[in-house]
């Protein structure tokens, strides 16, 4: 009854004060409101049918991508396994002499801190 005293002046105009009166404006009230629930029903209706029909593509799109991905993952493992040996070859000399200047430099400190 709340719901029809604050809506149904926009829908039906003042409402009336006689009994059958009233009881014709609300179930002129409910009429409306039940065609414009239809109508929202059948809008949304539309729309989980359009939505539902793309998720096939959506999905065979998400597996090609996944495809795709995983190819250009092992492609760069590919290209960082082969940059990886190749770097490895030239880290033992660098880091060989590197360990000797530091470790001259730390007796030479170490001489230093004795006297």
């Amino acid at each position: 009854e709340e719901e029809f005293l604050k809506e149904a002046p926009s829908v039906i105009g003042t409402i009336s004060s006689d009994a059958h009166e009233l009881m014709i404006q609300r179930l002129s009230f409910e009429l409306h409101e039940r065609k414009r629930l239809y109508d929202s029903n059948q809008k949304l209706r539309e729309r989980k049918k359009i939505c539902c029909g793309s998720l096939p593509n959506a999905y065979s799109d998400l597996e090609s991508l996944a495809n795709d991905v995983s190819s250009i993952l092992q492609y760069g493992q590919k290209q960082t396994t082969s940059k990886k040996s190749t770097t490895s070859k030239t880290i033992p000399s660098t880091s060989s002499s590197s360990s000797s200047s530091s470790s001259s430099s730390s007796s030479s400190s170490s001489s230093s801190s004795s006297s």
